[in-house]
């Protein structure tokens, strides 16, 4: 049975992994960008995706390639600076392939990461210590669309955010620092008595003092309001271990 990859990016680059591929039992789909919808990619069963670095938009075509269609994506070329790689790595990015490399080389490492099969996210538990409304709605579609199989429990004020943690014992908390009950910083305080769940601080606020003093006290990241679900998950799922 062949290996279905997916290489998306100029006319250049795609043609050379078609050339370079198409014998080795691999079929080669060749996109020059992604599709507005992502049901097209899904139908084809794509065993491996190939994203050539110079795309346009490429942190937001690999998430979606990664978190909605579930494949995973090898980027091919080079020209992106540490910075930028590790944040495409943040995202799930399995490695880099240079172009014009030795083709029986890289047909083993295509062949090699296509074999692993479709990637698995976990069933984990995130509780939500939050009381705007309309946050809390971002995040739970967030997680419908990106991360169904997680469970998600919401609390409005600090004591029922600790009592979810104690109760659900969860993978990760994401924490609000303005709540109406207590402070953030008390309620981290609290959780780091009893657990060392990982909690990622959800603020308005950019004043470095807030996200200096959020770490002092236990949180193990901080996220600005307002964020994108491409900042949000990837975070989450580094920080949960899965």
């Amino acid at each position: 049975m062949k290996l279905k990859i997916l290489a998306l990016g100029n006319e250049e680059t795609t043609r050379w992994v078609e050339n370079s591929l198409t014998s080795r039992n691999m079929e080669i789909v060749r996109f020059p960008t992604l599709p507005d919808s992502m049901a097209s990619i899904k139908q084809e069963n794509f065993n491996l995706a190939l994203v050539d670095c110079k795309t346009e938009d490429i942190k937001d075509i690999c998430f979606k390639i990664i978190w909605l269609g579930r494949i995973r994506v090898a980027l091919m070329g080079g020209g992106i600076s540490p910075e930028e790689s590790d944040e495409l790595r943040s995202l799930g990015i399995e490695t880099f392939l240079p172009v014009n490399s030795d083709r029986i080389k890289l047909a083993a490492e295509v062949a090699s990461l296509a074999s692993r099969g479709s990637l698995v996210f976990h069933q984990i538990k995130v509780v939500v210590i939050e009381d705007d409304k309309y946050i809390r709605e971002a995040i739970r579609l967030c997680f419908k669309i990106f991360w169904p199989e997680a469970e998600v429990y919401f609390a409005d004020d600090g004591h029922r955010g600790i009592d979810n943690i104690k109760s659900r014992l969860p993978d990760i908390v994401l924490l609000d620092l303005g709540l109406p009950d207590m402070s953030g910083y008390d309620v981290l305080k609290r959780i780091r008595v009893f657990s060392q769940v990982p909690v990622i601080i959800l603020s308005a606020t950019r004043d470095k003092g807030n996200i200096i003093e959020a770490i002092q006290y236990g949180a193990n990241d901080y996220i600005i309001k307002p964020f994108r679900q491409i900042e949000l998950i990837p975070r989450i799922k580094k920080l949960s271990g899965y």
